[in-house]
């Protein structure tokens, strides 16, 4: 059986768009244990018939690995994944539009050793300036085979089939030339010492080590060397190999020339190659003179994503209810086959149902959010707006890649979170994962209607013209940027994120981004949410729901009568004699100094599901059930159990607390470890019981109780 083939490249190069071209979309997502994101499968079938498997890496510009995605890509390369401990090929996908970038990626491939060819992408943006003689100069200078290929070009799809498959067979060979690193820069007794030193001292992988020469052993050895200096900017805090003194400071000074010397080689690859300026990158050059622009830039970016999260809310609000009121009618059809009263009836419609129902109404956001990023990534502007404000969250603790996940939060923090991938600082991300639920979800908004409009709404404007309700609603807003500013900066100094790392971010030509491959995207995106944080969410849902419909074992429940149905059948259960009663009574301590009782904390638990389960929850602990949201009996009651000042210290806490399981589930799934949602939790619920608490104190000292 062949060994699968690796594809990579650089982001934003259409390799993704190749990859479905190749697999005609039939691919799966790949997960590996202790690694967040994900990889791409498919196959391709040789002409015998024999299928192969294709990776898809995610894109990345050095084998020196800056974020999550191109440690994965680069751990694929080197055999240090299960089931991917070996490849056939790696098919490297160029931007003809950006040929030195992509050549410097080779460049790092070859010197290690890897069978490589290349894909030359984007060629029809510059088909008049790629002949066939200038394709033969490329592939004679570099030494390898280098197919031209348009994901729209059928025949050039083949092309690079065909190829790939002479290679499988040995009847097609990529040269690959020797490529001593720095050579001619260390003295003779330091290359002979890391020439002995590479393949023994670096746990380097066997099938790569077995098969190195000299020349790659010592490549390898000084990669392994660059990879670990990258990370700590000093060759002497690492190195305790029997080098001298005066070796340190040789390598000190020369690890950070590695990249210059092959910018050089690259120069001297395209030598003779004339393919002219390419119009593509010189109009997006003349378009960044304005976005680009401070000022005129910002308030352009400020204007794109309003639009982008007003879009959100317009669209997928009805989506959401479309799909809730279909739930809805496939639980009642459900819940008609079965006993009125039997438990098991309570399980499925009230437990199940409700917990498929919270998890299907965050698809349409979900889907819509990563439509909307995907195209902001692809047509090139996301850069932009990662540039513009790299600054200024810097002095935060955070950094220009922040900006997608943090302004995604205003929508839904579930796929903010998951947007935080881009972030290649490992801290920085962390810290914008953890933060990221501080700013207000479209999914606490319920909750702020029912205490503006039923405590504040009756207060005559301010001045005449301020209308408290909406000021209630702008300063929680206002409340949660704060808190997660100040968060954030307070993360960046315990986690030692280096929030003061200059930017490193590629500005890719603007283009029209690809429909198939964004709707992929946006599907893999959707089926790895359902997959991975559905099932606790659904496993939440039936705790919440037990906590709701049973009591702590007492003499009157050992004495209940049976049922001689073969269903077990549901007894009247008083809300304050169940486990969430008994829940909220014990948590009443901490909710008496916001001024709020035992009923409130019944809510409070149930709002862990979703905050907006808060509102219904409420109804239910007054005994308004069916009466809806907006019923005027819904709240009268509210007002008659919740002063003004205990509402305000409410918002305040619902502001700034951690009540969605689902976000903690895809924080657990995104950081790998249980410690960090709990960290979230005790965090956010901690902050804002401490900041509702002292305002309840304030105010009543004040004298507004």
């Amino acid at each position: 059986m062949i060994a699968p083939i690796l594809l990579l490249g650089n982001q934003n190069t259409g390799k993704t768009t190749l990859f479905n071209a190749l697999t005609g979309l039939n691919a799966k997502v790949a997960n590996y244990p202790g690694i967040t994101v994900e990889a791409r499968i498919g196959q391709i079938t040789r002409f015998a018939g024999e299928k192969v498997q294709i990776v898809d890496l995610p894109g990345t510009y050095s084998l020196i690995p800056a974020s999550d995605e191109e440690e994965l890509t680069v751990k694929a390369l080197f055999g240090e994944l299960p089931d991917l401990r070996e490849h056939s090929l790696v098919v490297v996908v160029i931007d003809c539009t950006e040929l030195r970038r992509g050549l410097y990626l080779y460049s790092q491939l070859i010197e290690l050793g890897f069978k490589t060819i290349i894909a030359l992408s984007m060629i029809d943006q510059r088909s008049e300036a790629w002949s066939r003689s200038t394709i033969a100069t490329l592939q004679r200078n570099l030494g390898t085979l280098v197919v031209p290929v348009s994901a729209s070009n059928r025949r050039s799809i083949e092309r690079l089939t065909t190829t790939i498959d002479g290679v499988l067979a040995g009847s097609l060979h990529p040269h690959i030339k020797e490529q001593p690193l720095l050579s001619s820069s260390l003295t003779d007794d330091l290359q002979q010492k890391l020439s002995a030193l590479g393949p023994n001292k670096n746990r380097l992988p066997l099938h790569v080590a077995q098969s190195a020469d000299l020349i790659r052993n010592h490549n390898l050895f000084l990669y392994n060397l660059t990879k670990r200096w990258r990370l700590n900017k000093t060759a002497s805090d690492l190195l305790h190999l029997g080098l001298s003194p005066n070796d340190i400071r040789a390598l000190d000074r020369l690890l950070p020339e590695i990249p210059e010397e092959r910018f050089k080689r690259v120069d001297q690859w395209l030598n003779g190659v004339k393919t002219g300026d390419s119009p593509v990158r010189a109009k997006s050059d003349l378009i960044d003179k304005l976005l680009l622009q401070p000022v005129i830039g910002s308030l352009l970016m400020l204007t794109v994503f309003v639009v982008m999260l007003q879009s959100l809310f317009l669209v997928a609000q009805p989506l959401a209810s479309l799909m809730s009121d279909g739930i809805d009618y496939i639980k009642n059809s459900v819940g008609s086959f079965m006993p009125a009263q039997s438990m098991i009836r309570s399980l499925i419609v009230d437990g199940i149902f409700e917990g498929t129902g919270s998890i299907l109404s965050f698809l349409p956001l979900i889907a819509l959010l990563f439509l909307f990023l995907g195209f902001l990534e692809d047509s090139g502007y996301l850069a932009r707006a990662t540039f513009l404000l790299d600054s200024l969250l810097k002095r935060t603790g955070l950094c220009g890649r922040s900006l997608v996940p943090m302004l995604s939060g205003f929508a839904c923090a579930v796929p903010a979170i998951m947007a935080a991938r881009t972030i290649g600082n490992r801290k920085i991300r962390l810290i914008t994962i953890l933060v990221t639920p501080f700013l207000t979800c479209s999914a606490r908004l319920p909750v702020f209607g029912l205490i503006v409009g039923t405590l504040f709404s009756a207060y005559p404007p301010i001045f005449g013209i301020i209308d408290v309700g909406a000021l209630m609603f702008l300063s929680m807003y206002a409340l949660g940027i704060l808190a997660s500013l100040i968060a954030a900066a307070l993360l960046s100094k315990i986690l030692k994120a280096d929030g003061s790392q200059s930017l490193a971010i590629e500005l890719p030509p603007y283009r029209w981004p690809n429909p198939l491959t964004m709707l992929k995207r946006v599907t893999d995106r959707v089926y790895l949410f359902v997959r991975d944080v559905g099932s606790v969410i659904l496993a939440s849902t039936i705790i919440i729901w037990a906590l709701f419909h049973f009591e702590p074992y007492s003499a009157s429940s050992a004495q209940a009568p049976l049922s001689n149905a073969s269903v077990p059948v549901t007894k009247t259960i008083h809300l304050e004699d169940s486990y969430a009663g008994v829940i909220g009574h014990s948590i009443e301590p901490l909710l008496k100094p916001m001024g709020l009782d035992w009923q409130v904390g019944v809510g409070i638990i149930a709002s862990l599901l979703a905050r907006e389960v808060f509102v219904s929850t409420m109804a239910v602990v007054y005994g308004l059930e069916g009466s809806g949201v907006d019923d005027v009996s819904l709240k009268q009651a509210f007002k008659n159990h919740v002063s003004p000042l205990s509402g305000f210290c409410l918002l305040i806490f619902f502001t700034l607390s951690m009540q969605c399981v689902s976000t903690m589930a895809v924080t657990r799934r995104e950081t790998g470890s249980t410690i960090w949602p709990l960290l979230q939790f005790v965090l956010m619920t901690g902050s804002g019981l401490m900041l509702a608490a002292l305002a309840y104190q304030l105010g009543s000292f004040f004298g507004f109780a």
